[in-house]
């Protein structure tokens, strides 16, 4: 699932976001300390067992949730194959693509490559990955950053837009937590 309020969802299905950050759960963590501390001469097996216990893996394709509503407005407006019965109307997933099925949805990733890093450690190539983009102003040669769904809010760089979009997706404070996170690179496919 992608956010719509800060236009995630649309970037991916434009191309201009093509990477996700998902935090690595506290089980794996702690899962991943104890493997460690059994292969101590082994100085990446902390970082192995933290990837192997992903829930996404490279070349896996990925359906992305939207709710059914939206779906019969694109299925209008471009035509996309899904078949919409009369249970989808009356279905929770019609405005919550939470409850929405995998195999109604007419688009998906491929997950292309995968790392595990700190939050913080993203770089400024990494957040223009993730939906962040360059504002040119005016005539000048400075350009700011934001994101889709932010009216006022405009950063020197990438990185603090970034930080800024991740505070107000999760809670005010969260992107200097640092969690470990799955670093997903994906691309739309047909």
């Amino acid at each position: 699932m992608f956010n719509e309020q800060f236009g995630l969802q649309q970037a991916t299905f434009d191309g201009t976001k093509t990477m996700t950050r998902r935090t690595v759960p506290d089980k794996t963590m702690k899962d991943a300390l104890a493997y460690q501390s059994h292969h101590i001469d082994d100085e990446k097996a902390y970082v192995r067992y933290i990837l192997d216990h992903s829930q996404y893996k490279v070349g896996e394709i990925v359906a992305i949730a939207q709710r059914y509503s939206q779906l019969e407005k694109e299925i209008e407006r471009e035509g996309l194959p899904l078949n919409v019965q009369e249970w989808v109307y009356k279905h929770k997933g019609y405005h919550n693509k939470m409850y929405v099925r995998a195999e109604d949805m007419p688009r998906k990733i491929k997950i292309t490559d995968l790392k595990v890093e700190g939050l913080a450690g993203i770089s400024d190539e990494d957040c223009l990955k993730e939906g962040i983009y360059e504002l040119k102003l005016c005539e000048s040669e400075d350009c700011v950053y934001t994101f889709q769904g932010d009216r006022c809010g405009m950063w020197k760089t990438p990185y603090l837009a970034y930080r800024e979009l991740i505070d107000r997706l999760n809670r005010r404070g969260y992107f200097e937590s640092n969690p470990m996170v799955y670093a997903y690179t994906y691309e739309l496919v047909d």
